[in-house]
């Protein structure tokens, strides 16, 4: 069945928002990045499972300072998909 409308792909919408990060400022980057991590530190503290994301973040720290890391050490079930 052909709808009159098309939404558009996954790879289509990362798209738009790689172009339209890219046409910021440096400062305004910087900015959205910043606030980014904001909403990730204030999503931690309001979730029930504060605990865990805190032990789970201090237990991360020690690989990451040596340069590794525990999260990706097989190949990533969340790989980009091939562009066309």
């Amino acid at each position: 069945m052909d709808l009159p409308i098309r939404f558009p792909s996954e790879v289509e919408v990362i798209d738009e928002d790689v172009a339209r990060f890219r046409e910021l400022s440096a400062e305004d980057r910087v900015r959205s990045i910043r606030d980014l991590f904001s909403v990730g530190a204030y999503m931690m503290q309001i979730s029930p499972k504060r605990a865990f994301i805190h032990e789970y973040i201090l237990d991360e720290g020690e690989p990451r300072a040596r340069g590794g890391s525990r999260i990706c050490q097989t190949p990533c079930h969340l790989s980009q998909p091939e562009r066309n």
